[in-house]
């Protein structure tokens, strides 16, 4: 009975080839399009992200009065640093654009980043070869270092294993390369090459909020809890700088 149906079936289409052609192209896209929203539903809500403790890790920032939310200018964030008592640290991202030129080929520019030398560690995502930055080397003449991705990694330098420690030209200017980050990373938006923040930054005034902030919450601290002591700190910082905040 079942093959006689689909002999009938078969037939039928056949009278009719464009109604096939329709019926057929309306359902490949009816499975694509479910297949898609399943992908991005089991990456995004099912799957947990893939960094230690993903529950305590916080956006911080600011908001104008009456309008949309900010980013969190270098200066406030350095204070927010200093004087909190609910998170292990505050760390910040700043998206920039790194061209590598080193010898070994045509110039290649890359989405890169500048990154507080402890937003890795606060997710918990380290190197898979060579280290992390440290706070020496974030800050204001500093030597110039450079973490590279994976993808750079391998398909500009063949994946060769003495690159931790080489130099190579970062936007002009020479970097030691530390360490390489993990296959599939590219925090936070498909970025490959990261270097420290602070040097970027460090003179930016405190009217420019470019930076995207992140807190990891003591153990035992809450996000209301952050957010109250936040909000204190912010209205310090309203006193002591109106022009400004």
């Amino acid at each position: 009975m079942l093959f006689q149906d689909v002999r009938y079936a078969l037939r039928n289409l056949a009278r009719s080839k464009g109604f096939a052609t329709v019926a057929i192209l309306c359902l490949g896209f009816g499975v694509g399009l479910n297949a898609t929203i399943f992908s991005l539903i089991d990456g995004v809500l099912l799957k947990p992200y893939p960094y230690t403790d993903p529950d305590r890790i916080v956006v911080v920032g600011e908001q104008r009065r009456n309008t949309d939310e900010a980013g969190l200018s270098y200066l406030d964030m350095r204070d927010w640093k200093d004087v909190n008592s609910v998170f292990t640290t505050i760390a910040a991202v700043s998206g920039r654009s790194l061209t590598v030129a080193d010898g070994s080929g045509e110039p290649e520019r890359y989405l890169g980043a500048g990154v507080s030398w402890d937003l890795f560690p606060l997710l918990g995502t380290h190197p898979i070869r060579g280290r992390d930055f440290t706070a020496e080397e974030d800050r204001e003449g500093a030597a110039d270092v450079v973490l590279l991705g994976y993808d750079v990694w391998m398909h500009r330098y063949a994946g060769r294993e003495d690159i931790v420690g080489q130099s190579t030209l970062i936007n002009g200017k020479p970097h030691v390369v530390v360490g390489v980050m993990p296959q599939g990373f590219a925090f936070p938006n498909n970025q490959k090459i990261w270097v420290p923040l602070v040097p970027l930054v460090a003179k930016d005034p405190r009217t420019l909020r470019g930076l995207f902030a992140f807190g990891r919450l003591k153990p035992g601290m809450t996000i209301d809890r952050a957010r109250q002591e936040l909000d204190a700190i912010a209205a310090r910082l309203a006193t002591q700088y109106p022009t400004t905040n």
